[in-house]
């Protein structure tokens, strides 16, 4: 399931068991913006579980911050696959547009499945990706950009309004161009705070070798020392 990510996924021990089912966290994917998470599911008492049951949840800080006023963030889950001869099925959770918290302890909270209505509320620590961030002046499409976070999962951009769904283009040192898959990302503190929204890359990437960032026609080069230089229009969309 994690495919070229595996090798950044970090092991994860925790679980919870409601109404005779147990949830484990066996792995997370995470930067400052999205997390993936992993987990089994296991029926103690029967065999309620299969492939093609509906799985809600959610992943959030444990404790939130009580000062960033009306925030949001994304949240999508799925059943991966079910094994019978284990009677084990794989559960993927995705948050992107994290809520900054006091501490860095987060919580899968699986709110039900199609066997039971409990809730499920299990706290696990993620091993964080390293996150290149570089701070941005430019506007685009009359919203003022704030800042691009880049790690080897994706990357996310702040601006001081939603950006819509711009085309997005990451250059790297070597000549070449990503296009990564638009994802879905969050705001912090209302009206006023940063929105962000999340390209997720389809291999892993050096956020050093990041040399550009370009929405549609408008490019912004990035410095070797991490800083943007003046953007400018291209000629035409990059390929």
């Amino acid at each position: 399931a994690q495919g070229s990510y595996t090798q950044y996924a970090a092991p994860v021990e925790s679980s919870a068991v409601q109404d005779g089912i147990e949830i484990r966290v066996i792995s997370a994917l995470a930067d400052n913006t999205k997390v993936v998470v992993y987990a089994e599911a296991r029926d103690l008492e029967g065999n309620r579980l299969s492939g093609e049951m509906e799985v809600v949840g959610v992943v959030q800080p444990e404790t939130i911050a009580q000062d960033i006023g009306i925030s949001s963030c994304t949240h999508w889950a799925q059943c991966g696959g079910y094994d019978t001869e284990t009677g084990t099925a794989l559960l993927e959770f995705t948050t992107w547009g994290l809520i900054p918290g006091e501490d860095t302890q987060l919580e899968l909270e699986v709110v039900c499945m199609a066997a039971g209505e409990e809730s499920w509320h299990i706290p696990f620590d993620p091993e964080r990706q390293e996150v290149r961030r570089i701070a941005l002046s430019d506007t685009v499409n009359g919203v003022p950009l704030e800042r691009l976070e880049l790690s080897p999962l994706g990357a996310a951009l702040y601006a001081r309004g939603h950006v819509g769904y711009s085309d997005v283009a990451i250059h790297l040192s070597d000549g070449t161009v990503l296009h990564p898959k638009k994802e879905w990302g969050g705001s912090i503190g209302g009206a006023e705070g940063p929105v962000s929204r999340y390209w997720s890359f389809e291999e892993p990437v050096d956020p050093v070798e990041v040399i550009g960032l370009s929405i549609q026609y408008w490019y912004i080069p990035i410095q070797a020392d991490g800083t943007a230089g003046p953007g400018y229009w291209l000629t035409e969309l990059p390929k």
